[in-house]
């Protein structure tokens, strides 16, 4: 998804039983190569926790903490 310059990358994920061999890498650097090509000069994503270590390896940095929340029952 981009809004202008800014290219956000949402719900990359990959199973459990392929983790560890470098598909997210993959996907997100081909992704942001893609955006890097149409021009867009930032990106942002959020992330669970089991994603930090890949996203910081790609240069993202911390800016903040994202909450959810959802009705009560």
């Amino acid at each position: 998804m981009t809004t202008g310059s800014v290219a956000n990358v949402s719900f990359v994920t990959t199973r459990e039983e392929f983790q560890r061999r470098g598909l997210g890498r993959a996907v997100m650097t081909r992704a942001l190569q893609d955006a890097r090509g149409r021009g867009e000069t930032h990106a942002t994503l959020q992330s669970t926790p089991e994603g930090l270590r890949l996203y910081r390896r790609l240069g993202f940095s911390d800016v903040g903490v994202w909450q959810e929340w959802t009705p009560g029952r």
